[in-house]
């Protein structure tokens, strides 16, 4: 089983995933399953959000 190549995201994307989650737009799982993102990392760009800007 090969795995998926590491994809790196911007943080202007990440900041606007994080925003439709936190304004109730979309929720972790919808967003995992329309743009191909793990709820994991997700959940980490919402958690480093809340405690300071991405990187």
């Amino acid at each position: 089983m090969k795995k998926k190549p590491r994809r790196v995201y911007s943080e202007s994307f990440k900041i606007n995933k994080v925003q439709m989650y936190e304004t109730g737009r979309m929720s972790i799982s919808a967003m995992s399953k329309l743009y191909d993102i793990s709820e994991t990392a997700l959940y980490k760009w919402v958690d480093k959000y809340r405690s300071g800007p991405l990187q």
